[in-house]
């Protein structure tokens, strides 16, 4: 809802800054080209463009303000998959285009039973967007933003798209492990990009490897891939609070990787006991990082769990020289919080429990099977 009275009201955005109303209109429009996406299947498009509080105004105002992370729509417009290329056109209000913004577009791909659900003033990371196939979203500055975005996707400036690839690994006489449900999220310096997948015996979809389109503006470069497992791509972030501990999904694993490079998935089934009754009924964070890393800058993944429940089952990076400068056969430093009744992975440093520390885990080997044995 956007309140379009004369009294102020809390809790409201202004309707002419979110571009409901009046103003001066700057247009924007996207092409994209048939069989641009032949791995994915969709039926139709949804094209928007929204703005966020850019992370120096975030720091600025105080950490209650919660529409810092919100991402508030603009405009939008959809379309229907065609044989021929189609345009995607939209407009914004001039007005709504101010400073302490950073800009977004969004380009995403879904299936014939969704709908693009993106209104003019809604917020996105509220919303989400369904069950999509796959999303594309590029950042810009206000300048770009004033004077009109327009390009054909996967060429041009703005809309360019490149790739990168996913193998699943296994050990002897173990497949990877099935997950119905895989949000692959790829961020870059100036864009993000997600795709919804599948993994079964083997494959992903319907080949051992995949390659997945990134979006990666001019100048720009890829930074990471995350797998998110257990979660669809409806929002930006894994929500940890809902994780079934039982089997500790959703999770993430990530890696850098550039363009062009395959990163493979090796799934590896975490046995963890403990030597006292201390940690019965306890919830923890399980990290995992490259070896001998700066804390967090080589962080690989993040699982929550139950020290009631012994056995998990996962997916580590596997790791290289040329991804992660690491020769020899691979091992991850591992990091295992217990927390406080009440919090989860988002913030296990904080909210770590006071009486039992966390344990390290250094150098732990690439098998079958990692066991964790916890004093």
């Amino acid at each position: 809802a956007i309140y379009c009275g004369s009294n102020a009201v809390a809790g409201f955005d202004e309707a002419d800054t979110v571009g409901a109303v009046g103003g001066e209109q700057v247009a924007f429009s996207m092409t994209v080209k048939p069989n641009q996406f032949p791995d994915t299947t969709h039926d139709k498009y949804c094209f928007v463009i929204a703005r966020m509080k850019d992370n120096s105004q975030c720091d600025k105002d105080s950490e209650a303000d919660e529409s810092c992370g919100d991402i508030v729509v603009l405009g939008a417009t959809g379309g229907a998959k065609t044989d021929a290329s189609l345009n995607l056109f939209a407009s914004v209000n001039l007005s709504s285009i101010v400073d302490g913004y950073e800009y977004i577009t969004f380009l995403t791909l879904l299936a014939a039973a969704d709908t693009c659900e993106a209104k003019v003033g809604t917020i996105l990371d509220k919303t989400g967007f369904g069950n999509a196939q796959a999303m594309f979203a590029y950042a810009y500055s206000k300048a770009d933003v004033q004077s009109g975005l327009s390009g054909t996707i996967g060429a041009g400036e703005f809309f360019n798209l490149d790739k990168v690839s996913v193998e699943l690994g296994s050990f002897p006489y173990q497949p990877a492990f099935d997950e119905p449900t895989v949000c692959v999220d790829v961020d870059g310096e100036m864009s993000k990009s997600m795709h919804l997948v599948s993994f079964a015996g083997g494959k992903i979809g319907s080949a051992a490897t995949r390659s997945f389109l990134a979006a990666v503006p001019a100048n720009s470069k890829i930074e990471s891939l995350r797998m998110r497992v257990g979660a669809s791509c409806k929002l930006f972030d894994t929500d940890f609070s809902t994780v079934d501990l039982t089997n500790g999904k959703p999770y993430d694993f990530e890696t850098q990787l550039s363009s062009g490079q395959t990163i493979v998935a090796k799934p590896v089934k975490l046995n963890i006991t403990s030597n006292t009754n201390s940690l019965a009924g306890k919830k923890g964070c399980i990290f995992v990082n490259v070896p001998n890393s700066p804390s967090g800058s080589g962080r690989l993944g993040q699982l929550a769990m139950s020290f009631d429940q012994p056995l998990y089952k996962i997916f580590l990076p596997y790791l290289t020289a040329e991804i992660h400068q690491i020769t020899g056969e691979p091992k991850y430093d591992m990091e295992i919080i217990v927390l406080n009744t009440g919090a989860t992975c988002q913030n296990a440093h904080e909210a770590a429990s006071q009486f039992l520390p966390p344990s390290f885990l250094p150098a732990r080997a690439l098998t079958e099977s990692i066991d964790i044995t916890l004093p």
